[in-house]
């Protein structure tokens, strides 16, 4: 049985299933797969953040950037602790070289915690998570770009932060209550700076997430409350000088 285990485990970090999905699928889907990814890609945390805030309140925005931390925390301190190489077997279709550790998958990560975030706060259905979910991976091995235990380790522990961010939020927005819009300022300039170091050790390609997390914890608390939900608020000229600099 523990063999039976081992093989199974050792299967997850081999190149077939990459392999299958390639033939499967040919060098045409190429451009399919890249728009896939660009799901859990950094892009789409910034619109998610956005859109959040001008259509849903400050309270989802500050949930989805708590999920969207807590993932982009993990992830560094796996990818530096336990660096694990990208597929190089060449008989693979590798689409670009990316200098980040393999293990887990940011994309993964990203579609469960942010896309979960929003399926929690009935925005999106539960049932479309799962399948983002599947969708991505299917396009990270047809890119070659992550072994199959990269993706699944990326939903898992997507899913574990999800489930702690979920425990979290009520503490912490207790928390800032108590603590007041100056003290709340302090700690937003602080997570600020704290993103901002994170560059050291962050790569290249995930500088994007740091970028909207600093950017949105210091202007989140700075928003005045003029942008209002919806755009009708922008019918009137102050409406659409607030909605411009929100």
């Amino acid at each position: 049985m523990i063999d039976g285990l081992l093989r199974a485990l050792a299967w997850l970090w081999h190149p077939d299933l990459i392999l299958a999905i390639q033939r499967a699928f040919g060098p045409g889907w190429r451009t399919v797969f890249e728009g896939l990814s660009l799901l859990g890609g950094a892009q789409i945390p910034l619109v998610a953040v956005a859109w959040a805030r001008w259509y849903r309140g400050r309270d989802l925005a500050y949930r989805l950037l708590l999920a969207l931390f807590l993932g982009i925390a993990v992830d560094l301190l796996i990818w530096n602790l336990y660096p694990t190489p990208r597929p190089d077997d060449p008989r693979i279709r590798i689409a670009s070289d990316i200098p980040i550790s393999s293990f887990p998958s940011g994309h993964l990560v990203t579609i469960v915690t942010l896309w979960g975030t929003l399926a929690r706060a009935r925005v999106v259905p539960g049932l479309l998570v799962p399948i983002l979910a599947l969708l991505v991976a299917l396009a990270r091995l047809g890119l070659g770009e992550h072994y199959p235990g990269d993706v699944l380790g990326g939903m898992l522990v997507g899913a574990i932060l999800l489930a702690i961010s979920a425990a979290l939020w009520r503490p912490l927005r207790g928390l800032a209550v108590r603590l007041g819009a100056r003290r709340g300022l302090g700690v937003a300039v602080a997570i600020a700076l704290a993103a901002a170091a994170a560059a050291a050790i962050t790569p290249p390609g995930r500088w994007a997430l740091l970028g909207v997390l600093a950017g949105a914890a210091l202007a989140l608390p700075l928003d005045s409350g003029e942008v209002r939900r919806g755009a009708r608020s922008l019918r009137r000229p102050r409406g659409a000088t607030a909605g411009a600099l929100g």
